[in-house]
């Protein structure tokens, strides 16, 4: 088999080097047996068949058209970050693409793209998502909600030093991210932080006088921002939107906060949110409330324990290797739709 593995971030070759957890690479890591030294490709586990993944980085509409000319080497083009398919399943629905088309929908709205075109699988973050999508399906492509789990072995492996909890809470992204609501409500909790931001940002909030500890990068590095993820209490995801209906915006820190044991709080249209309620993670608010937010970040730490305990039993059932164990089967399909 070959698989032909797409993002518009090189995020493999930072999980081959074991610089960055392999649940950025949605579940393919755990199908290859060993990365190429430049990164460029692996080689896919006998177990599932042998063969190779190749990795190819859209940056251009000329890297979309590079990546059709060549599609017909493939068995299964994988769109991990929905970067292609908004053509190939044009493509794909009339019988113009030769690969298995298997895309990652991420944010809605999904109308135009489930009517007009065509993936032979169709993954979605939650099955709200994917009941969303599924109003504008009238065929029978294969659509599944695969909800995503951290690799937690590498938090573990990567933190061999005592932890010491000195801050309460985290506010770890920037994606859509209200902040004011996180310094207003944080200033009236009288509680200490950690913020992850650019160095505008950084300059801006520090006029605040809340009790801030920044870290800024311009280019991601996951192993830098451990530390700082371990000695915080709580995951703080406030979301700078009130949409009912939301992509995976603030997964990647809900990933953080399940493979380290942290409490969660997060604006209650996150598309975890129910997850969290129905587990008792954490607690939600309501977005862009500074009020709402403070009362949850109290009754957060008041019951820190009790959260925490929660999130460490969930996140030992709830892995990067359950998304790939639901994904694996899909991409080992023989037959195109």
């Amino acid at each position: 088999m070959r698989i032909l593995f797409l993002s518009n971030y090189p995020a493999w070759i930072k999980v081959s080097k074991g610089l960055m957890p392999s649940h950025h690479l949605f579940g393919i890591h755990q199908m290859i047996e060993k990365y190429a030294v430049d990164g460029t490709f692996a080689t896919i586990k006998k177990e599932f068949g042998g063969g190779q993944v190749d990795f190819f980085n859209v940056n251009s509409p000329k890297d979309i058209i590079k990546i059709y000319l060549k599609s017909w080497r493939y068995d299964v083009i994988y769109d991990s970050l929905n970067v292609v398919s908004k053509y190939f399943s044009v493509l794909n629905k009339y019988h113009l693409l030769h690969s298995n088309l298997i895309s990652i929908y991420h944010h809605p709205p999904f109308t135009k793209i489930m009517k007009y075109g065509r993936s032979n699988v169709s993954v979605f973050f939650s099955d709200r998502l994917l009941a969303e999508a599924q109003k504008d399906v009238s065929d029978n492509r294969i659509m599944v909600a695969n909800y995503w789990y951290p690799d937690k072995s590498w938090y573990i492996s990567n933190s061999n030093y005592q932890i010491v909890k000195s801050r309460d809470f985290m506010d770890n992204g920037k994606t859509g991210r209200d902040h004011d609501t996180f310094v207003a409500a944080l200033r009236m909790a009288h509680a200490s932080g950690v913020m992850v931001c650019n160095e505008s940002q950084r300059d801006q909030y520090k006029a605040n006088n809340a009790d801030i500890e920044f870290f800024c990068q311009k280019h991601p590095n996951d192993l830098k921002v451990l530390p700082y993820i371990n000695k915080c209490k709580v995951m703080v995801v406030p979301l700078d939107s009130t949409n009912r209906l939301m992509g995976p915006i603030g997964n990647t820190s809900y990933m953080d906060a399940i493979a380290t044991g942290m409490p969660i709080i997060c604006s209650n249209n996150a598309s975890f949110a129910d997850e969290i309620k129905n587990n008792n993670l954490g607690t939600t608010y309501c977005p862009r409330d500074v009020n709402s937010l403070y009362e949850a970040m109290k009754e957060t730490i008041e019951n820190y324990e009790f959260y925490h305990n929660n999130m460490i039993e969930f996140s030992n059932t709830h892995t990067i290797n359950d998304y790939a164990n639901n994904l694996i089967p899909l991409i080992l399909r023989k037959t195109n739709l």
